[in-house]
């Protein structure tokens, strides 16, 4: 998936691996803990941000809930101006299409794990787990049809569930909508309908240019609409219920249409590539507006309470605007819109975040978040970042490898001027891995291998074929300390010894590439690396997180404590070098440093433990990227604080304590020498370290017989200020 820069480049060295038991104490609870009266007890807490780059593919105004929108990383429901999360019971996040039954059910189409319906609070499965499933229709006798990966199916009863035939062509079913008496079905290839309510299927495309149908719509009295992607004509009408198509596209025709709704009044809206287009004649004249600045893949309207009704558009990486009656403008409505976090990157000044709308930053940490180059950002799915020698940041997309033209060491005025620019490979690859080598080159990662290119920026092909005669997909890349590179793909790991990696561009390198194993494990899949110096970790699917200081030659299990089931997605280290490791559906684990074995850190996570990336500043500040619920972060430091002239922060410093016994068993006594301010109400808690209060008090004596042996962390807070000491519990 990707691979971290070493933690010396942009965080303090660690002084040891792993520091003694009673130092390491110190200074992991000193990380876990902010000394500030109002610091959170548990390890996470939300960050406002960033909005605007989540995927929308449906949207529906739910009578007497409210409008909810499909994304990728879940569903969210509108509550006045802001969106609300509202996910709770799926077991996949990627949502495909929403729809509400005549009965008022509201049902999710999800991308793997087949239909849900809604209760009024969470998510329930109806039907069809562990389906890929696209689109949702009724007809009109309350039959239930569900497009699929693998076909048509439909239902009576919502729970058994038959298989239709699409007239016996091998098709793939996008999007299925119930017409006044016939369904319909758009596919790869071309338009199909049924006149027995899904059951049987007929060919319905005569008069069209081009069968690759992307969007379909149902008006009354037998009007169709069809989307296409590319050809001579890209918006088809039908008036006999898809009988005879006709091009009905705009003079200025968008290349291919990806959204249709006809609304209420009868109007018919088309999105395209930053446009939607509107006719009021059932398509005979179009106008059109600039929307976003990408694809607008869903629209909708929401009903106000008088009527009135507003259109919805919902895109590709930049989330939902919305058409405002007053002024007819488009105008964004992304707050509390979270987008998946593909991957973090934590500069001295700045905090980055790839999403799947391209990359956002904060200065503020999270109060307020941008998009370099706000006039012509990056709206590509970004899946990993780096830095380059020079300081400029690397995105690793979908579509190839982009480059920032200023340096975001520090943030300044010159990244609000800055542009992206692509810097191959030149075939627009999908990124899989992104890394640099300490002698400039930059690394990928994709479908067949690696690939590098030079300072110079010529690309060199390093393929990577296995035993078996297929080339490797390579999601994660790190060049160890002594040379060798590693390379981790879907199913195996791969090493190349630093005598057999080319030193200059070369074109195309056939090099021997070795498939590397443990004692246990023949073969495992490296989906992430973290570098310190010359040990390295390694992520995977299932098989933990194993460890290498040889270059990869040999690997181990880095610790036990781990129950198998873990899939990791990244690592980092904290500035005193201890691990955390992020995963998809297990949250959070750190390395504890005293006893060697892997723990769960997602206090304040909540539900959202599908976590993809994480990373830490030098002053220990920390962030983790989720699918769902978008950012969290653990803040030891402030931002915006003026430093304060030596008598105030004598008022400020807090009350010198002592705590007796250490080690504790049944209690501990806490002595308190009077702050700065007489009469103060003293609080005292206890927290263990994960960050979990497990005690607090207003009494000097607190019991300790129901804490578990280990390290804990007491703060007492006086008047408005702190102080902390760490003590043992013993039994």
């Amino acid at each position: 998936m990707k691979h971290h820069v070493p933690i010396s480049r942009y965080a303090s060295s660690p002084q040891a691996a792993f520091p003694s038991a009673l130092g390491a104490a110190c200074l992991v609870l000193a990380l876990l803990f902010p000394m500030d009266a109002a610091a959170q007890t548990d390890f996470w807490a939300a960050v406002d941000g960033p909005y605007g780059g989540a995927t929308v593919r449906d949207m529906v105004d739910v009578p007497g809930e409210g409008v909810f929108a499909a994304t990728t990383g879940g569903i969210f429901r509108a509550v006045g101006a802001r969106w609300e999360e509202a996910s709770t019971g799926l077991l996949t996040s990627d949502v495909r299409d929403l729809h509400v039954r005549a009965d008022g059910t509201l049902l999710a189409a999800t991308h793997g794990d087949g239909i849900y319906q809604w209760n009024g609070e969470a998510w329930g499965r109806l039907a069809l787990a562990a389906q890929f499933t696209t689109s949702l229709a009724e007809a009109p006798s309350g039959r239930l049809l569900v497009a699929t990966l693998s076909g048509i199916r439909y239902s009576d009863d919502g729970q058994a569930w038959f298989a239709a035939s699409l007239d016996g062509i091998q098709a793939t079913p996008r999007r299925v909508v119930s017409g006044d008496t016939f369904v319909f079905a758009a596919t790869n290839a071309g338009v199909f309908r049924s006149a027995d309510e899904g059951a049987t299927w007929d060919f319905a495309s005569f008069g069209m240019a081009t069968f690759d149908v992307t969007a379909l719509a149902a008006g009354p009295a037998g009007i169709v609409y069809a989307g296409v992607d590319g050809g001579a004509c890209t918006i088809y009408r039908s008036r006999g219920n898809a009988n005879l198509w006709t091009c009905i596209e705009p003079v200025t025709a968008p290349v291919s249409v990806t959204s249709l709704l006809v609304d209420a009044s009868g109007r018919v809206h088309a999105g395209g590539f930053r446009h939607v287009f509107t006719s009021l004649d059932e398509g005979d004249t179009w106008s059109a507006r600039v929307v976003a600045p990408t694809t607008i893949g869903a629209l909708a309207t929401q009903y106000g309470e008088d009527g009135a009704e507003t259109l919805l558009a919902g895109t590709t990486g930049a989330g939902v605007y919305k058409l405002s009656p007053s002024t007819a403008t488009w105008q964004p409505s992304q707050d509390g819109l979270f987008a998946p976090i593909r991957d973090l990157l934590v500069l001295p000044s700045l905090a980055v975040a790839a999403t799947e709308g391209g990359v956002f930053y904060t200065s503020d940490q999270g109060r307020s978040w941008q998009r370099f180059s706000p006039e012509s950002p990056l709206l590509i799915d970004t899946r990993t970042l780096a830095v380059d020698t020079d300081g400029r940041l690397l995105a690793g997309t979908v579509s190839g490898v982009w480059r920032l033209s200023e340096p975001v060491e520090n943030a300044s005025a010159e990244l609000f001027s800055a542009t992206w620019e692509s810097v191959g490979p030149a075939s627009g690859l999908r990124i899989g891995a992104l890394t640099v080598g300490p002698d400039g080159r930059i690394w990928i990662g994709y479908h067949s291998g690696v690939q590098y290119m030079t300072p110079g920026g010529s690309w060199t092909v390093m393929p990577i074929q296995g035993d078996d005669g297929a080339f490797r997909d390579i999601g994660a890349i790190g060049v160890m300390e002594n040379g060798s590179l590693i390379a981790g793909a879907a199913w195996d790991s791969w090493r190349l010894p630093a005598p057999q990696v080319p030193s200059s561009s070369q074109g195309a390198v056939v090099a021997p590439w070795s498939l590397v194993s443990t004692s246990e494990l023949p073969w495992f899949d490296i989906q992430t690396m973290a570098v310190d110096g010359n040990r390295v970790l390694a992520g995977t699917r299932f098989s933990g997180v194993l460890e290498t200081t040889d270059g990869g030659a040999t690997w181990r299990q880095a610790a036990p404590g781990l129950g198998g089931q873990e899939d990791v997605q990244d690592i980092a280290f904290d500035r005193f070098g201890n691990p955390f490791i992020a995963t998809f559906g297990s949250g959070i684990f750190q390395l504890n440093p005293f006893t060697r074995r892997w723990i769960p850190a997602s206090t304040g996570l909540g539900s959202h433990l599908r976590v993809r990336s994480i990373a830490f500043d030098s002053a220990g500040n920390a962030w983790a990227g989720t699918v769902s619920g978008g950012l969290f972060a653990h803040l030891v430091t402030s931002v915006g604080v003026e430093e304060e002239s030596g008598a105030e922060n004598a008022r400020r410093a807090g009350p010198a304590i002592d705590v007796w016994p250490n080690p504790a068993r049944n209690y501990v006594n806490v002595s308190i020498t009077a702050g700065p301010t007489p009469g103060a109400e003293v609080l005292i808690e206890i927290f263990d370290v994960t960050g979990r209060r497990v005690a607090s008090a207003a009494d000097v004596q607190i019991p300790t017989s129901h804490l578990a042996p280990g390290i804990y962390l007491l703060r007492v807070s006086h008047g408005g200020s702190t102080s902390t000491r760490t003590f043992m519990v013993a039994k």
